[in-house]
Parts: C-alpha cells; sequence; structure tokens
C-alpha cells in the first residue's frame, strides 16, 4: 500500500470526507446495541462491588448518550444530502460523549483492592475500545474522542492501585491506545487510496466515453443477443433518434423509416458474435434532412478477459460521397474513352517494345483492319525511308523521341504512310511522354494535314494571284486615291466607289497627331522614297483606330515620283495584346496590384530613393492568418473576394508614393518610402503603419452574405540605402512575419537577427542531413533488455548519426528535422534493412542466434502505402526469423489513422512480425485500441519509471500499465531502469523484462557482442 505524501486536491478530499461519514454512521445502530449490551454485562457484575447507586446512575448516563447517538443517525438518514464536515463533527461530539460516560466507569464502577473485578472492568473497557476500532477507525479523530476518555481514567486508577501486576495492566492499556492510534492511521490512509482511486476510475471511464462519444463514426455496442448496450452521439445524430430507443433491441427491432439493408445487417452481426471473425456491411440510412445515404458498417467481436467473445462493435460511417466521387470517376472514364475513339485524330501509344494501343481514327488514318494488325507494326514500317528534309527516319525519329522525353512533349511534321497502299502523307505529330505502370511510355497524336497542306499552297498563289489581306490603297503623285482592295474597306468602312478621288488626308486623318508629325513623315518620304510607322487614323464610323502604314514612293528612274502605294494593317488587337501582356507580365490579375515583378523594380526604385535622400524605408510582408481554412470550406471564388477586399483595404491605408504587391497566394508585401532618418522614428512610422493595416484587416468582411473574420501576421524589416541586396530585404521581412506567426498570429514583428540565424542553422543541418545515408554517416547502437534472471533475450536498435565535423549528433536533433523534410522514410528504411541483416549475422552464433531486435518506426514511414511490401521483402531477401524482429510503434502513430495502422499490423502479423507501444502512457492512451490492435508487448516510458520509488502518482500509473497489460494478455517492458531499486519495485509488480543503464549503456554492435560474451561466459562459470 502506498503512503500518501500529498494533501489530497479538493474533489479528493470531499469525497473522503463523505466515504468517513457514510462508513460512521453506517454502524451506529450496530455500535448502540453492542455499547448498551456491554453496559448491562458490566453493572451487573460490578453491582454487588460498589455502591449500587453509583451503577444506576452511570448506566443512566450511558443510555443518555447512546440514545442521543441514535437520534443523531436517524437525523442524518432523514436529512437530505448536507455539509459533511457537520455531521462528521457532531458524530465526533456524540462519540466523545459516550467515551467520557465509559470513562466515569472507572471512576464510579471501579472496585478498589479486589484484582478480579479490576481486570473485568478493564476487559470490557479494552473490548468496547476494539469495538471502537472496527466501527470508528475511518476517522482517527472519532476513534481517538472514544478510545482517550474511555481508557485514561482506568490506567490512572490501576497506577493509583500500585502493585506490579496493575501498573503492568495499565501500561498494556497505553500501548494499546498507540496502537489504536496506529491503526486508525492506517485505515484512513487506506480509505483514501480506495477513494481516490475509484475516483480515477471513473474519470478514465469518463474520458473513454466522452472519446467514443465525440468519434466521427457511428458506434453500436451489442451483446451476445444481438441487442445495442451502448450507442454514442454520432449515431442518434445519424438517424434523428435517442439511444434510449435503441438500446435493449436487435437491429430489426429498432428498425426505422428509409432503412435499408438492416436484415443482412443483423446476419452479419450474429455471424461475428457466432465466428469471432470481422465483418462489413453497407446500408442505406434516412438522413434527418431526408436524403438517403449510404454507410459502411464494420463488425469486430469483444471479447473477455478470458477470450471468449462476450458481443461485438459496430462502427458505422458515412460513404455516400466516396460512392458519388467512384461513381464520377466511372463515368469520367466513359468520357474519355469515349472520346478517345470519337476524335478524328490518330492516338497510339508505344514503348521500347513497340506500339500498344491505339484508337480507331489510327486505324483509318494508317490503313489498318484489326488493332492486331497495328500493333504488329513496328513504328518505322509507317513511315517512308527519308522524310522531306532527307534526314533517315528512323534516325530523325529516334531524335524527336529523345527531345519528347526530356521536354516532356515535342510537336512536330513528319511524313507518314499507310500500311495498306504504302502512300505518304503529311502529318501533325504531337508526342509526350508519361509514366504509365512504373515505366515511361510515349503518347503519340497524329493528324492528317494533307488537306491543310493544299490549302496552304492554294493560298500561297492566291495570296501571289489576288490581293494582299493587308489593306492597300495607290494614290498619284498628288496623293488623290485611285485604287483600294477589299481590305482597305474592311479595316476604314469606306467602299472603293467612295474612297477613290479622294486624298488619305482628308479621308482618314483621326487629328490626334500634329503637323510636325506629318512634316517628319513627307520628309523622310521625300529623302528615301519609303516611310513606315505607327499612325492614329479614324474609320468611316469615327472610331481612331493605330494602324502600322507603309509608304512605298514609285518613281521613274528614282527621281519623279508618279504614285504612291500605301499598305496598312490595323493593329488595334495587338495593342490591346501588348496591354494584356503587360499588365499580366507586371499585375496581379485577381487584385490589380503590381505582382512579384514589378514589386522588384519598384523595391530597387526605394533603394535608389532612399540612397539619395538618406531617409529610412521599410517593407512590409503580410500573410493572412488561416486563409486555407476560408478556401477550404467555402471555396476559391469566396477565398478570392477576400483577397480582393484586402487589396483595397491596404491601399486605402498607404500614402500615393508607397507600394502595395501581391506575391501570389495570400502573401502581400508593402513598400514604405521616405521614412525618418533616425532609425527608431522609422521604426515607429512604419510600426503605425502595420498597426493600422492590421486593424483593417481585422475589421469583418462580408463575402456574399457570409461574415467572415480575418487575420494577419505582419513582418518588418527597415533598409537605408543599398545596404541590403533585393532579396536579402525580401528574406529578412519573410523571416519577420514567421515570427509574428509563432507568437500566435495575428501580430506585428520586426526581423530579429538570432531567429535568422537559428533557420539558416537549420537548413545547414538539413543539408548535412541529407547526405548523412549516402556517405555512411549512420550506424546502429544497441542496448540490452534483459529479464528478472538478468539474461539478455534481446535489443533495442538505436539510430547514432556520426558527423564527420559535429562529431555525434544528438537523435532529438536530427530526428525531428528527419520527419519534418521526409528524409526519416529512406533512413528508417536503412536501419530496419541494417537491424535484419544484423539478426542475420547473430544467427551463425550459439550465443547470439536466440536475441530478438527492437526497431523504432516513424509514422511517416509506417503510413508509406508499400510498408508492408518493404518489410516482406526485406524478410524475404535476407532471411531471417520474423519473430526475432519486433517493431516499436507509438502511441500517435496508432491514433494517427487506426484503421490503416490495425490492416498493417495484421498483414506484418500473420508473417510473424512481432510489435510492441513504445512510450506508453505519454500519450492519449486509448484503451479502445489496445483490444482491437495485435500487441506483443507494452513499453513503459522511462519518465514514469525513472519516479517509481519517489513519487506515488507515477508508481500507481506504472502499477496500472502493468496491470492493465498483464489482463489483456500482453507483454510489458520497462525502459530506462538505472537502479536496482527500480527493478525490485518492477518486479515486485509483475514485471520481468527491463532495459536501461542498470543493466548497458547503447553501445555499438562489436561492444555489444563483447559484453554480452562476457555475460554468457560469467553465467557459463557459475
Amino acid at each position: 500500500m502506498q503512503v500518501f505524501t500529498n494533501i489530497p486536491a479538493a474533489e479528493e478530499t470531499a469525497a473522503i470526507r463523505a466515504e468517513q461519514v457514510r462508513s460512521l454512521y453506517a454502524n451506529t445502530p450496530t455500535a448502540v446495541v453492542g455499547n448498551a449490551l456491554v453496559a448491562l454485562i458490566l453493572s451487573a457484575m460490578q453491582w454487588s462491588i460498589v455502591a449500587p447507586s453509583a451503577v444506576i446512575a452511570w448506566l443512566i448516563l450511558l443510555m443518555v448518550a447512546l440514545v442521543a447517538r441514535m437520534l443523531l443517525f436517524v437525523a442524518h438518514r432523514r436529512a437530505a444530502q448536507g455539509n459533511d464536515s457537520v455531521w462528521l463533527q457532531r458524530f465526533r461530539i456524540s462519540i466523545a460523549a459516550i467515551g467520557l460516560v465509559w470513562g466515569l466507569a472507572s471512576l464510579l464502577m471501579f472496585p478498589s483492592h479486589d484484582l478480579t473485578h479490576q481486570v473485568f472492568l478493564t476487559f470490557a473497557l479494552g473490548g468496547m475500545t476494539s469495538a471502537a476500532i472496527t466501527t470508528l477507525s475511518s476517522d482517527r479523530m472519532s476513534l481517538l474522542a472514544f478510545s482517550l476518555p474511555a481508557l485514561a481514567t482506568v490506567i490512572v486508577r490501576l497506577l493509583l492501585e500500585g502493585t506490579e501486576i496493575q501498573t503492568t495492566m495499565s501500561a498494556m492499556i497505553a500501548l494499546f491506545l498507540l496502537l489504536t492510534d496506529m491503526v486508525a492511521q492506517r485505515t484512513y490512509r487506506t480509505l483514501c487510496e480506495n477513494v481516490i482511486l475509484r475516483i480515477s476510475v471513473a474519470r478514465r471511464e469518463q474520458e473513454l466515453r466522452s472519446l467514443v462519444d465525440s468519434s466521427p463514426d457511428n458506434i453500436i455496442r451489442y451483446g451476445l443477443d444481438c441487442r445495442a448496450v451502448y450507442v454514442n452521439r454520432m449515431m442518434e445524430q445519424t438517424v434523428d433518434v435517442k439511444s434510449e430507443s435503441l438500446i435493449g433491441k436487435t437491429p430489426m427491432e429498432s428498425r426505422f423509416d428509409g432503412c435499408i439493408g438492416v436484415e443482412n445487417y443483423q446476419a452479419k452481426l450474429e455471424r461475428v458474435i457466432a465466428t469471432g471473425e470481422p465483418g462489413h456491411v453497407e446500408v442505406m440510412v434516412l438522413s434527418p434532412d431526408g436524403d438517403q445515404r449510404i454507410h459502411h458498417v464494420r463488425f469486430v467481436a469483444e471479447r473477455g478477459s478470458d477470450g471468449e467473445i462476450i458481443g461485438a462493435f459496430a462502427f458505422g460511417r458515412d460513404i455516400s460521397e466516396q460512392k458519388q466521387a467512384y461513381e464520377a470517376v466511372r463515368r469520367s472514364e466513359t468520357k474519355f474513352h469515349t472520346l478517345y475513339d470519337m476524335t478524328g485524330d490518330a492516338i497510339m501509344l508505344l514503348d521500347e517494345k513497340g506500339l500498344f494501343d491505339c484508337n480507331k481514327s489510327a486505324l483509318t488514318v494508317f490503313g489498318c483492319a484489326t488493332p492486331g494488325e497495328f500493333y504488329s507494326k513496328y513504328p518505322a514500317d509507317l513511315s517512308p525511308p527519308e522524310q522531306a528534309c532527307g534526314t533517315d527516319s528512323v534516325m530523325l525519329a529516334a531524335r524527336r523521341i529523345v527531345t519528347a522525353i526530356e521536354k516532356g512533349t515535342h510537336q512536330f511534321e513528319w511524313m507518314h504512310k499507310r500500311a495498306d497502299t504504302g502512300e505518304s502523307f503529311p502529318a501533325d505529330v504531337l508526342l509526350s511522354a508519361m509514366e504509365l505502370d512504373g515505366k515511361t511510355v510515349l503518347q503519340a497524336v497524329v493528324r492528317d494535314i494533307s488537306g491543310r497542306k493544299q490549302a496552304e499552297a492554294d493560298l500561297r498563289i492566291a495570296a501571289i494571284a489576288l490581293e494582299s489581306l493587308e489593306a492597300i490603297a495607290i494614290t498619284d503623285a498628288n496623293q488623290v486615291i485611285l485604287k483600294v482592295n477589299q481590305a482597305f474597306t474592311r479595316i476604314t468602312g469606306y467602299t472603293a466607289e467612295e474612297a477613290v478621288g479622294q486624298t488619305p488626308g482628308r479621308l482618314l486623318k483621326s487629328g490626334r497627331q500634329d503637323a510636325r508629325f506629318y512634316r517628319s513623315m513627307w520628309e523622310s518620304l521625300s529623302r528615301n522614297k519609303c516611310w513606315q510607322g505607327e499612325i492614329l487614323n479614324r474609320r468611316k464610323n469615327g472610331e481612331v483606330y493605330p494602324q502600322w502604314l507603309s509608304i512605298i514612293a514609285a518613281t521613274i528612274e528614282g527621281k519623279q515620283v508618279t504614285h504612291y502605294v500605301a499598305t496598312f494593317s490595323d493593329i488595334s488587337q495587338k495593342k490591346q495584346a501588348e496591354e494584356t501582356i503587360h499588365n499580366l507580365a507586371f499585375y496581379d490579375p485577381l487584385t490589380n496590384l503590381p505582382n512579384r515583378r514589378l514589386m522588384q523594380d519598384r523595391l530597387q526604385q526605394a533603394l535608389a530613393s532612399s540612397a539619395r535622400s538618406h531617409n529610412h524605408g521599410a517593407i512590409l510582408f503580410i500573410d493572412l492568418d488561416n486563409f486555407k481554412e476560408l478556401n477550404d470550406t467555402k471555396g476559391h471564388h469566396i477565398g478570392d473576394l477576400l483577397l480582393v477586399e484586402i487589396a483595397a483595404r491596404m491601399l486605402a491605408c498607404l500614402r500615393e508614393n508607397d507600394t502595395v504587391s501581391r506575391l501570389g497566394g495570400d502573401e502581400f508585401l508593402v513598400i514604405l518610402c521616405e521614412l525618418s532618418a533616425v532609425a527608431e522614428e522609422a521604426a515607429v512610422q512604419a510600426e503605425a503603419v502595420a498597426e493600422k493595416i492590421r486593424a483593417a484587416i481585422n475589421q469583418p468582411f462580408d463575402l456574399q452574405g457570409h461574415e467572415y473574420h480575418s487575420s494577419s501576421s505582419i513582418g518588418i524589416s527597415l533598409f537605408l540605402n543599398h545596404e541590403l541586396t533585393v532579396d536579402e530585404l525580401l528574406k529578412r521581412s519573410d523571416t519577420a512575419m514567421y515570427q509574428a506567426k509563432r507568437s500566435g498570429r495575428n501580430a506585428i514583428r520586426f526581423f530579429d537577427p538570432a531567429t535568422h540565424a537559428a533557420m539558416e542553422a537549420r537548413i545547414a543541418l538539413e543539408a548535412e542531413l541529407r547526405r548523412a545515408l549516402p556517405e555512411n554517416q549512420f550506424k546502429l547502437y544497441y542496448q540490452m533488455q534483459v529479464n528478472n534472471l538478468g539474461a539478455v533475450f534481446g535489443a533495442e536498435a538505436l539510430l547514432r548519426w556520426l558527423h564527420p565535423e559535429r562529431g555525434m549528433v544528438s537523435p532529438a536533433q536530427f530526428i525531428p528535422l528527419a520527419e519534418d523534410t521526409g528524409l526519416i522514410v529512406p533512413i528508417g528504411l536503412w536501419v530496419l534493412e541494417t537491424a535484419c541483416r544484423q539478426l542475420k549475422a547473430w544467427e551463425s552464433d550459439p550465443g547470439l542466434s536466440c536475441l530478438h531486435l527492437a526497431v523504432n518506426v516513424s509514422a511517416c514511414q509506417f503510413h508509406q502505402a508499400d510498408f508492408v511490401d518493404q518489410v516482406s521483402t526485406l524478410l524475404t531477401e535476407i532471411a531471417i526469423d520474423p519473430d526475432k524482429l519486433k517493431l516499436e510503434l507509438t502511441e500517435t502513430l496508432v491514433l494517427g489513422d487506426i484503421d490503416d495502422t490495425i490492416f498493417k499490423m495484421q498483414a506484418l502479423k500473420k508473417i510473424g512480425v512481432r510489435f510492441s507501444i513504445d512510450d506508453f502512457g505519454t500519450g492519449y492512451s486509448s484503451l479502445a485500441y489496445l483490444t482491437q490492435l495485435p500487441l506483443d508487448q507494452l513499453k513503459i516510458d522511462q519518465s514514469f519509471v525513472r519516479n517509481v520509488a519517489v513519487k506515488p502518482t507515477d508508481a500507481v500509473i506504472v502499477q496500472t500499465i502493468i496491470g492493465m497489460a498483464t489482463n489483456l494478455g500482453i507483454e510489458v517492458i520497462a525502459e530506462g531502469v538505472e537502479t536496482e531499486e527500480q527493478r525490485t519495485f518492477l518486479e515486485s509488480n509483475g514485471c520481468f523484462t527491463y532495459q536501461g543503464f542498470l543493466f548497458g549503456k547503447p553501445v555499438p554492435v562489436e561492444e555489444f557482442e563483447s559484453a554480452l560474451n562476457v555475460k554468457i561466459a560469467a553465467k557459463l562459470s557459475t
């Protein structure tokens, strides 16, 4: 029994007091009857020895005290729940009164010089005290209140008698009083421990029930008769039925409107209870809003501590969306195959062996009757020996394939050949490289462009024979229009009849360009006999438009001008395209804010301005908090609305010469120019603007009727002159922004060099960690695992990084980094393979062949889709006994995806691999998953083992874990055992396997084998 050194908490103290009061009052009737009987017997025995009046007086006093105690008992029974402290005090007073009356017996009925009756009186008082120990030991004060007055007087009277035997009797009674007090203290501690244990059990049960009730799955627990004994809240919400309506009924008895498949549900349930094998079924359930929902239900048998089936659990989940998604994918595949076969282009797939798939158009284009005939052709069979350029088709095709693989896609023209007639035809080919079933294949889309080539030839002829598509106007030497083409009419709106006889200046001039422009144009014409450039002219409808105009002067022998030939084209669309391209290149299309490219240009200008004026500037890196959640819950269109609104609010917070830009996603950058020349004042000014922006973003947004509250994290970096480059400034502000994020978001932070240095150090360590595995810097250390007899039965493989410059890098430093970067997956595979090969090496040594090896597996590695295959392959290739390999998983890993965990553990369990839960008790220890997982071992975390001798709560936790594991039939091992006192405690409580510095530190395999051989030799010598 543990001794409690801490005062119980208020809740536990109240519970202990309530238990005291209940126990004390419950024993009252028995105690009163016993007191009365003993008093009557004592009075009868002393009647003839002492004065009868004294006996009668004492007996009356005792009966009054006993009646008062009974009245107090009746009042307590009838009273409503009240203050236990008050009832306890009342009880103590009544007991003290009775003790005083019994003490009076030694005064009134003590026969002087009559040893026999003195002994009888002493025996009666001792007996009453012994009875009090039974009924009052739960409250030390009550026991002492009775015992001290009852026995103190007789002790004094015996001492006054003065004889040796009477003095000895008084000493024995005093010793009896002392033992009584010790019994009371021990009983009180036992009471406290029992009450606290009940409170702990009740809390655990409540936590377990809360966990089940908060589960997103529908959970029902059934008895052997298929009647529900528990229903969680999610089930009530799913079917809109109170649990009381379902408990005590079979699925058929509790079926509700709209539920389809209950018969099959009950049949599956009965089969699971009968066989113990898991089962599953799908049912249709009518949701509270009237929709038919598909639920997948999984049945798992529940077994008692003896392994017998005592019922079953049903876990249900709504899979309607999954079903709909599957159907959508199926429809999409059908549509794709339809389009694949209906398209007019030939589509084919080929790999290093040749053609292996095609659509119907491919058969038509290449003149093949069946797919089999097409697949029998080599690609070279579908091309002429040489291409139009004269290059060998096979060689040129090889180059095209290499280009497609390197770039991903490659489009080109190619001469193909029909398989049936041998006729060649030109084709436009789009060659794309892709991954299919783990290998690179090529998809070729072939379009017969024979018609297009013919059309191009016809167009070339038409362009020569007919007029140009550009507008053409021919004037005489006086600029009077003589002839125009159709393009002139289309562009200007003037017909040939309207234009002929007019001058271009009078007909088309927009008035947007001054006389100097036209003078320069005619001077160039006079000097060079040609001019070209951009000009603004006016259409017939009055619209001014830009055109590209070329004028050539036709002369006689290069001297006298006879005609002018003007060709022009409408470049309105080109201008619009240029403006659009400019906007796309420099502005964010959603918010119309400058994008990253324009921002960098503006920042360069701000740096130059700061160098000229010697004033500080600042950049504010702004990131919206929890923006992804808005996109995920409301959709990207709502997220876009928020970004537009925030851009407008930030613009309203800035001066005209400041810049706000959108870097992408939910990140913005503000450039503040012309701040104070004093750094402190500039910082205050920048912080004021940042606070203004933060406050504006904190105001609620109305996003299509949805009120949304946003916040931002802002990082600030000041600049002066060209002390820092643009990239360094951006990196500093980004670092400051992440400082604001880590401080709790919705905050403003200036750049902190210390944080920046820490990030740089992490980046450097990550780069070195990526080289550690290829450069063989990792090594496995081994720590012994022993039983209570001291025999080594196995070891745990522990990863160590021996850095060539840093030396031994702590696992606490590089393991979390490896998990964050995903490097833990290849590292974990190396650890697993190295451990298996070590087991194989030990098989040839009789002293080591019996060893088991425990390997830690990270969550990232375990949840890889091919983890089971990796382990199975290693065991097969290395050819070791799977039973000697034990994978240690953490509680967080197990609970992260329980279904995936169970599936993989069961798959590995079938091939013989054993499992252990590492650091048990440090996470959210769920009793539910212990019964579902095929566990072989629980490992008690060293944080509990370390304090078992000094911290009662840790000792209780360790005892609980050992007891629970024993009852579940799971082996338990304690890690971190460093003292013999810890090992003795563990062994005395049922833990017989250990690991820790008491038995050996983690060491390289050579030292491990050497130490083990020493142990084996020592054992053989004894």
